[in-house]
C-alpha cells in the first residue's frame, strides 16, 4: 500500500480542524515544509510529534494506536487507514462537515459518550429550529464512523411528506434492493441484521408516525444505532434524548477577553472571517458583535446569515437592521436543504407542520415578551374579546385541556421552553425572541394582533392593580421580584394601550407600578412613561379641576383616583433625577385632586412629597410645615407606616440644620414604628440616614454598624435606590478612616448604580468623596478637577452643598489646594467646572482609580 495513505489521513484531520499546514506546524513545533513531506508520504514524523499531533488534532481514543501505528509504518508499506478517505459504502455517504465545529465541545462529548454505550440504540438530538442539530449529528458521525464496522448511513427527511415512505427511504439510502411487493420494514431489517452502522437519520419531526415502524427495526438488528435529528422527540421506549441549546451568549462586559470566549461570539467572527479576510474581534467592535449575538439568541443560523451581511454592511448598520430580524436572516448558503437556508424558511417548515390550534396557539405566544406564566396564556390566547375585569377573574384563569394540550405539543416540538417549578410542574413558558418575531408575523397575518394584545393588556393590568395593595408590605420581595419578572410584558402592555389610544387603562396600568419603578432603579423608564400617558389625559383633568366634570359621579371619582396616583408617582420620579420644577408641578396637580376627592392617604403623601422638594432647596420652614401638615394627617388615620415615615423626614430637616440631638430622637422613634410594623424598606431609609448623623458627629463605628445593616436590608429587598444611598454613606465612613482603598469600590458600586437610575445627587457625593481620597493621597490635580465639576453640577442642579457636610468638604478642599500653586489650583478648578458629570465620572475611569463593580 502506498505510503502516501498516512499523509492523506493526517492532511484530512488538519482541515477538519480548520487548521492551515503552518498553524498546525507551529503547534506541533515543526516547520512548514517538514509537514508538508508528512502530508504528502515523504516523510514519518518523530514520536515526540506523533504525540503532537493527536493532541492538537483531538484525534478519539479509539483512533490513536492505529495513527500512531500508521506514523511509524516504513515508508514502504504502510497499511491502509480507516479514513474519511475511503469510498463510500452507501448512496447515502455522510456529507463532510463544513469546517470546525465551534462552541459545542462538551455537547459533542456527551452525544458521543452516549451512543457510545451499549444501552443506547437510538439517540435523538432535539432542539429549536435553526440551533445546529444537524451539524452536532454530523460532527459525531463523522468521529464515530470507525467504531461501525460497516460505515455510516445519512440519510434527510425533509423532502417526505408521508411517514409511509420512511422505512423505504433508510433502505435506499443503504443502497438494498427493493422488490415489490414487500414488506418494507422486512426488507431493512434483513439488509440490516448482520450489519454494524450507525444510521443518521435527519429532520424526522414531521413524520414521526414512522417511528413505531423504526423501533421495530432497531429492536431486530442488534448491531443497529441511529442517531436522530429532530425538532420533537420520536417517543419510543428505546429513545435517548438530548437538547441542544443555543450557544453560549456573552455578558454584557466591555471585557474583549470575556466576551471572546462566548461560544456565539467565536461563531460569528469564525463565520464573518469568511467573507471578511481581515475581520477580527477586538475592542472597538466586541460590544457590537456581543449584542448581535444575544440578539439572535445564540441561535447558530441566525448568526451565520448576520455575520455573511459583514462584507456588504458594517456592524451598526446591521445592529440597527436586527430590530426587523426576519427581514434581516435571509439568503443562506444554497449547500443546506431547502428549508435550512433562511430562518425564515426554517421556521415556516417547522410552522407549517402544526395542527391549526397549535399554529393558533404559537401566533398568540408572540405577544409575551420574557415569557408567561400558565395563567397568563390562559387568559390571552382563549377565544374572548378582552374587557377590564375583576383582577381575580383574569389572574386566576386556568388552562383548558385543549389548550393545555396544544401548549405541551409546542413545548415538546422545541418551539417553546417551559421553566419547571421545584414540584416539576410549569412555572413559565418561554420562546425564543426570533421564534416569536416570526409569530407576530403570524398573528397579525391571521388577523388577530389587536385582540389578543388589548387580552394581553388587560392581564397585566389586572396584575398592576393585585399587587400594588401590598407592594410596600410583607410581600414586597416577592411582589417585586414578580413584576421585576414581568417587567418586560408590562412594558410591551402599556405602549400597546397608548398605541391603542387606551390612555386610561396604560394610565392606571403605570400608576399602580410606580414604586416599583422607584425601588428597582428604572426611574428614566417609568417617569417617560407616566409623563407620556399624563400628557395625553390632561385636558379631563383640566375640566376636572374646574369643576366642569361632576366628581361626585363613583366612575369619575375612580378615574381622578387613577390621575392622582399617576400624578404622584410621575412627580417622585421627576424629584429623584432632579427635576424639581416638573416635581413641582406634578405633585401639586396631585394634591389638588386629593384635596377635592378628600383622600387622606393620598393629601399626606403628596404634601409630605412637596416636603422633600423643599428641603432638597434647603427651604426648611417650608418643608417642615408640609412634613407636619402630612404627619397630622397621617396621625388621625393611624397610618403607623406614614407617622415613622414623617417622622423620619423632620429627622432629615433637624440634621441638615445641626440639631443632631433632634434629629437622633426623631429617627430612633422612627426607626422603632417601622420595627414593630416590619416596614423593612423604611427601616432601612431611618437607618442609612441615622448612620450620617454619626458619621458627621465623629461616631464612625456606630456610622459602620447602622449603615450596614440597613445596606444589608436593601440588599435582600433588591431595593437599588437604597443600595446606592448606603454604599455613599459607608464609602464616607470608609474614607474618614483612611481605608481608601474599600472607599473607592463603594464609591465604584455607588457610581455605577447611579447612573443607572440617573440619580445626579449621588453622583455627585461620590465624586466630592473620590476628590476627598486624591486629596489624601495626594493627587491633588484631580482632586481640583472632581471638585469643580461637583460644584458646577450643584450649581446647575440648583442643590447646595449640606450644612453638616460643609467641615468634611471643607477640610478636603483645603488639603488639595494646599497641594499646589494658586495659580495651578484656579486653572485644574475651571477645567473642571467644564465638565459635564459624565466626563468627570470619565476622568475618573481612565485613570484607572475605580475598581470594576
Amino acid at each position: 500500500m502506498s505510503a502516501t495513505n498516512f499523509g492523506k489521513w493526517l492532511q484530512h484531520l488538519r482541515k477538519k480542524a480548520g487548521l492551515t499546514q503552518r498553524a498546525l506546524a507551529q503547534h506541533i513545533i515543526c516547520s512548514t515544509s517538514a509537514l508538508r513531506k508528512y502530508e504528502s508520504g515523504e516523510r514519518r514524523p518523530p514520536a515526540e510529534q506523533i504525540e503532537r499531533l493527536i493532541e492538537q488534532l483531538s484525534i478519539d481514543p479509539s483512533e490513536q494506536e492505529t495513527f500512531r501505528k500508521l506514523a511509524r509504518a516504513p515508508l514502504s508499506a504502510a497499511p491502509t487507514p480507516p479514513t474519511d478517505m475511503r469510498p463510500a459504502r452507501y448512496p447515502g455517504a455522510l456529507p463532510i462537515p463544513p469546517g470546525p465545529l465551534i462552541g459545542r465541545d462538551q455537547l459533542m462529548t456527551r452525544v458521543r459518550d452516549r451512543l457510545r454505550l451499549p444501552a443506547t440504540r437510538l439517540l435523538t438530538l432535539t432542539g429549536a429550529p435553526g440551533i445546529g442539530k444537524t451539524r452536532l449529528a454530523l460532527e459525531v458521525a463523522s468521529q464515530l464512523r470507525y467504531a461501525f464496522a460497516d460505515d455510516v448511513c445519512y440519510l434527510t427527511l425533509a423532502p417526505l411528506s408521508n411517514a409511509h415512505l420512511v422505512i423505504p427511504a433508510i433502505t435506499q439510502a443503504l443502497g438494498a434492493a427493493q422488490p415489490a411487493p414487500h414488506d418494507p420494514v422486512e426488507l431493512l431489517v434483513q439488509s440490516l441484521q448482520e450489519r454494524q452502522v450507525l444510521l443518521v437519520i435527519d429532520n424526522c419531526e414531521h413524520v414521526l408516525e414512522a417511528a413505531c415502524d423504526l423501533a421495530r427495526v432497531i429492536a431486530r438488528c442488534p448491531f443497529v444505532k441511529v442517531l436522530a435529528t429532530s425538532r420533537t422527540a420520536l417517543n419510543l421506549r428505546s429513545e435517548r434524548r438530548v437538547s441542544v441549546p443555543p450557544l453560549e451568549l456573552p455578558p454584557e462586559t466591555p471585557d474583549v477577553a470575556t466576551v471572546k470566549r462566548a461560544a456565539a461570539v467565536q461563531f460569528f467572527v469564525d463565520r464573518a472571517a469568511a467573507v471578511v479576510d481581515d475581520f477580527v474581534l477586538s475592542a472597538a467592535n466586541a460590544a457590537e458583535v456581543a449584542t448581535i449575538c444575544r440578539q439572535l439568541d445564540g441561535i447558530p443560523l441566525a448568526i451565520e446569515l448576520v455575520a455573511a451581511r459583514c462584507a456588504d454592511e458594517r456592524l451598526p448598520k446591521l445592529l440597527q437592521q436586527l430590530d426587523r430580524r426576519l427581514v434581516l436572516l435571509t439568503d443562506g448558503p444554497r449547500d443546506l436543504e431547502a428549508h435550512q437556508q433562511t430562518l425564515r424558511s426554517t421556521l415556516a417548515w417547522s410552522y407549517d407542520r402544526l395542527p391549526a390550534a397549535e399554529q393558533q396557539l404559537f401566533a398568540r405566544l408572540g405577544v409575551f415578551t420574557g415569557g408567561a406564566a400558565p395563567a397568563a396564556i390562559a387568559y390571552v390566547a382563549r377565544n374572548t374579546v378582552a374587557v377590564p375585569a375583576p383582577d381575580a377573574a383574569v389572574l386566576d384563569s386556568t388552562l383548558d385541556p385543549a389548550l393545555r394540550q396544544a401548549l405541551g405539543h409546542l413545548i415538546d416540538s422545541n418551539l417553546v421552553q417551559a421553566e419547571p417549578r421545584v414540584d416539576e410542574t410549569i412555572s413559565r413558558i418561554v420562546m425564543l425572541e426570533t421564534l416569536r418575531e416570526y409569530a407576530l408575523e403570524q398573528l397579525a397575518l391571521r388577523g388577530d394582533l389587536a385582540s389578543v394584545r388589548d387580552r394581553h393588556a388587560v392581564y397585566y393590568h389586572a396584575l398592576a392593580l393585585r399587587v400594588e395593595p401590598d407592594i410596600r408590605g410583607p410581600q414586597q420581595v416577592q411582589l417585586m421580584d414578580t413584576l421585576e419578572q414581568e417587567h418586560t410584558n408590562i412594558r410591551a402592555a402599556l405602549a400597546w394601550s397608548a398605541q391603542a389610544q387606551k390612555h386610561q387603562l396604560a394610565l392606571e396600568t403605570a400608576g399602580a407600578i410606580w414604586w416599583f419603578w422607584y425601588t428597582r432603579a428604572h426611574i428614566h423608564e417609568g417617569r417617560t412613561c407616566l409623563r407620556a400617558m399624563l400628557d395625553a389625559t390632561q385636558d379631563w383633568r383640566r375640566q376636572l379641576l374646574a369643576g366642569q366634570i361632576d366628581s361626585d359621579d363613583q366612575s369619575v371619582r375612580a378615574q381622578a383616583s387613577r390621575h392622582m396616583k399617576a400624578l404622584h408617582g410621575a412627580g417622585v420620579l421627576a424629584h429623584i433625577q432632579g427635576d424639581s420644577t416638573e416635581a413641582q408641578t406634578w405633585l401639586s396637580e396631585s394634591l389638588a385632586i386629593s384635596r377635592q376627592l378628600n383622600d387622606l392617604a393620598s393629601i399626606a403623601a403628596a404634601v409630605t412629597n412637596l416636603g422633600a422638594i423643599a428641603l432638597r432647596n434647603q427651604a426648611y420652614a417650608q418643608a417642615r410645615a408640609l412634613y407636619e401638615e402630612g404627619l397630622a394627617v397621617r396621625r388621625s388615620m393611624g397610618d403607623h407606616h406614614g407617622i415613622a415615615f414623617n417622622l423620619n423626614n423632620l429627622g432629615i430637616i433637624a440634621h441638615e440644620q445641626c440639631d443632631y440631638e433632634r434629629a437622633s430622637q426623631l429617627y430612633t422613634e422612627s426607626a422603632a414604628i417601622k420595627r414593630q410594623f416590619n416596614d423593612r424598606r423604611g427601616l432601612a431609609m431611618t437607618l442609612i440616614n441615622h448612620g450620617i448623623v454619626a458619621r458627621v458627629q465623629g461616631d464612625l463605628e456606630a456610622a459602620r454598624v447602622m449603615g450596614q445593616e440597613g445596606l444589608e436590608i436593601c440588599q435582600e429587598l433588591a431595593d437599588q435606590w437604597g443600595i446606592t444611598g448606603a454604599l455613599t454613606n459607608l464609602a464616607a465612613v470608609d474614607r474618614l478612616c483612611g481605608d481608601y482603598d474599600a472607599a473607592l469600590t463603594r464609591y465604584a458600586g455607588a457610581i455605577d448604580l447611579a447612573r443607572k437610575q440617573e440619580n445626579r445627587w449621588i453622583i455627585i457625593e461620590c465624586l466630592e468623596g473620590i476628590a476627598g481620597v486624591d486629596a489624601a493621597r495626594g493627587n491633588a490635580p484631580r482632586a481640583a478637577r472632581l471638585l469643580g465639576a461637583a460644584h458646577a453640577a450643584r450649581g446647575r442642579m440648583g442643590a447646595p452643598l449640606p450644612l453638616p457636610e460643609k467641615d468634611d468638604y471643607n477640610q478636603m478642599f483645603e488639603m488639595a489646594r494646599a497641594q499646589m500653586p494658586n495659580a495651578e489650583w484656579e486653572r485644574r478648578w475651571a477645567e473642571g467646572q467644564a465638565l459635564s458629570l459624565d466626563a468627570a465620572i470619565r476622568l475618573v475611569d481612565d485613570d484607572g482609580s475605580l475598581p470594576p463593580v
